[in-house]
């Protein structure tokens, strides 16, 4: 049976608790339930969030198995779990499988599974495995997998080939350290047997998660193993990822000695050993690893001058970096030097010595077809303003004009200051933010003519309902279980479930009302995730349905706690939401290969600093509660806007480079403007980072208004 919805219109700015959607629009979700049924098991669902299992198996009633629905049986049954009333349990579990609901197949799997867990019955779990999707288990349930790993169950030989099969399964695509931990406390037999998983897992997880000697010992069984071809590369670039710099260093070293002929992943692991240096700023111990002697790295001698060329210009020595360019000239043709004369260029204008930088760059600009051309006229432009040439700056702009820019962002770039620097008589900051509306600085063009005070909600970003926006029965039952699973608290297994609805997650009703319920659910990362894989393309091409959801794109997460503390400490509650969806994408146990913790990414040592000054002390482990985070890095914020008197830029680039460089980078201007400070910044990622954080802001007040 369908049912439409009827015709409407949500405000998102009227709804609690952060969501964009009327809860109530749910009803729930037009399940085929009576009117009587529906609004009993919605207060048994509500019950359960409160803890409240004794009443839910009072109220229950489970003696018709014909009238009952699965989502009364599981209820009741997780209640029964909760007050440890097994045996009852039981009864309700074989009830459940006998109403044969295909859709309900995976819950009921995942159940069987730590069924098998409490009873140590490994058939139970052998059977559950087999029919879990993708083998996906939820970070609340690692814990109940650890019996597996020990050897509290008997496991025959042909039982336990089965599992080890079936736990690669479970564990693929996870970070797994935990599991290799309790894999590796046995060092005998049963860590072979599990030499498959072990495989997998050496080559993804954080291998420093583990003691010394427990490491030496997986990479021993995993590399003298009989298993095939590991790769090495693969493992390297998780602990790039991690942070393990010096554990790249000494396993590249080792593995410099294996026959180049038989190590065909060499040349990436190379570029994974420099990036370590670069990112440790290790440049003369990268120098030393090419010299023409040693070159234990064995790179080419293009890309041994390359590199040199690179380096000496990081570390600042000119004399050595012409030498190292006149050999590249003679060894090669001059236009394999074309990119080096744009690399000087931007060197000495970075180091404000704008006559070099400026001759350099326009060598550049006549090389042949010149593949930075765009960004080579951009940093041309900030030459001639140190130089203070103002004919060249006209003609450069005159150029600009007349350009079809390939990258929108540099376009913007020049519209905007030729608005500023009065280049442009008859061009304003609204044709900049007409042509170039999604980049940072057409934005900050539209907020130039339109104060704060003028913007308001946008009829346009309300979500109407299509008349035709009908769900099916399936549609409608997928979302009943999805709620479900998040009532009783499951929502790992419930994220896994709808990632693998592809082909619903591509339908516009069934999008928005699934959208609906993760935002009552705080499942906020989760949304903007499934709007980047499936309807990206809708918001960049501002379709109907684009302008629709665009609302879910920039939620107000955590909504009545970020209003409290916004308020309470002054800071513009919309630039809260902006620093935390560039931070974290609203994923509250986010951290960062530096340690950087939670919404607001938090380093321990600046968290616990701010704690003490509001009398809030914090521990490491609270950093991932989304009230603790939001609480301790709002108070840092406002500690940062206090201090820069309310400006934005540079609180924004203190909070992310830290208070001395924005020292270091306005002195070195010498003027009070956001602007100039801006391009002055030296550290590319804290540019960027600016940059992101406050069009995120641009666009949250243009969809919610200045009232925040």
């Amino acid at each position: 049976m369908n049912r439409s919805f009827e015709k409407y219109v949500v405000n998102p700015l009227s709804v609690e608790s952060g969501s964009l959607f009327l809860g109530v629009l749910l009803c729930f979700l037009l399940f085929p339930l009576s009117l009587t049924a529906a609004s009993e098991y919605k207060k048994n669902l509500e019950l359960f969030r409160q803890g409240k299992y004794t009443s839910i198996i009072d109220q229950t009633n489970i003696g018709d198995s014909n009238s009952i629905k699965l989502e009364d049986l599981y209820l009741h049954y997780k209640a029964l779990i909760k007050k440890g009333k097994l045996e009852e349990s039981e009864k309700i579990f074989e009830q459940m499988q006998s109403l044969n609901d295909t859709n309900f197949k995976s819950i009921l799997s995942y159940e069987m599974f730590l069924r098998g867990i409490r009873e140590e019955n490994l058939g139970l779990i052998l059977q559950s495995l087999r029919e879990l999707p993708k083998g996906k288990l939820g970070r609340s349930h690692r814990e109940a997998i650890q019996p597996l790993l020990f050897s509290k169950l008997k496991v025959n030989e042909v039982k336990r080939e089965e599992l080890r099969f079936l736990l690669e399964g479970v564990f693929r695509y996870e970070e797994n350290s935990w599991v290799l931990i309790e894999l590796m406390k046995s060092e005998g037999k049963q860590s072979k047997d599990f030499l498959p998983l072990l495989s997998f897992l050496w080559e993804t997880s954080n291998i420093m998660k583990l003691e010394p000697q427990k490491r030496e010992l997986i990479t021993k069984l995993v590399t003298e193993s009989s298993l095939g071809k590991i790769s090495w590369l693969r493992h390297l670039k998780r602990q790039y990822k991690y942070g393990n710099h010096e554990y790249i260093f000494t396993v590249v070293k080792r593995l410099s000695r294996q026959d180049p002929a038989t190590f065909s992943e060499w040349d990436g692991i190379v570029a994974i050993y420099k990036k370590s240096r670069l990112r440790k700023r290790q440049y003369s111990i990268l120098l030393g690893d090419i010299k023409k002697d040693k070159n234990w790295l064995r790179v080419s001698e293009w890309n041994r001058l390359g590199w040199e060329f690179d380096l000496w210009l990081k570390k600042g020595k000119l004399k050595q970096v012409k030498r190292v360019k006149a050999q590249i000239e003679s060894r090669f043709n001059i236009q394999s030097t074309t990119e080096r004369l744009f690399q000087l260029g931007r060197y000495f204008l970075k180091k404000g010595k704008s006559k070099e930088g400026i001759l350099y760059l326009e060598k550049y600009i006549a090389t042949k077809n010149p593949r930075r051309l765009e960004e080579a006229k951009w940093s041309l432009f900030l030459g001639y303003q140190q130089w203070q040439d103002g004919d060249k700056v006209q003609k450069l702009f005159t150029w600009a004009k007349g350009h079809t820019f390939a990258k929108a962002a540099i376009g913007a770039r020049f519209c905007y200051w030729g608005v500023k620097e009065k280049q442009y008589q008859d061009t304003g900051y609204g044709l900049c933010y007409q042509k170039y509306p999604k980049t940072f600085y057409g934005l900050r063009a539209h907020f130039m003519t339109r104060p704060e005070s003028d913007i308001q909600l946008s009829e346009t970003w309300q979500w109407r309902k299509d008349s035709e926006g009908v769900l099916s029965d399936k549609e409608n039952a997928l979302l009943v279980r999805f709620e479900l699973l998040y009532a009783v608290g499951e929502p790992e297994l419930a994220d896994q479930l709808i990632l693998e609805e592809s082909e619903n997650l591509h339908q516009a009703a069934f999008f928005l009302n699934l959208s609906a319920m993760l935002i009552k659910e705080q499942r906020f990362a989760l949304v903007v995730r499934l709007i980047n894989s499936y309807h990206y393309s809708q918001i960049l091409n501002e379709t109907k349905f684009g302008l629709t959801i665009k609302n879910l794109y920039y939620p107000l997460a955590y909504r009545k706690v970020v209003t409290s503390l916004a308020n309470g400490y002054q800071v513009p509650e919309l630039l809260v939401y902006s620093v935390m969806r560039e931070e974290s994408r609203f994923r509250p146990q986010v951290e960062s290969s530096a340690g950087a913790k939670g919404l607001l990414q938090l380093m321990p040592k600046t968290a616990k600093y701010i704690g003490r000054l509001i009398k809030k002390p914090v521990q490491d482990k609270d950093l991932i509660r989304p009230a603790v985070n939001l609480e301790i890095g709002i108070a840092y914020l406002k500690r940062l806007l206090k201090r820069y008197k309310g400006n934005q830029f540079y609180a924004l680039a203190a909070y992310n480079g830290g208070p001395t460089n924005v020292r270091r980078w306005r002195k070195k201007i010498k003027i009070e403007d956001e602007d100039y400070f801006l391009e002055s910044i030296s550290f590319q990622e804290t540019k960027n980072y600016v940059k992101k954080v406050l069009r995120s802001y641009y666009n949250y007040q243009l969809l919610y208004g200045s009232s925040y």
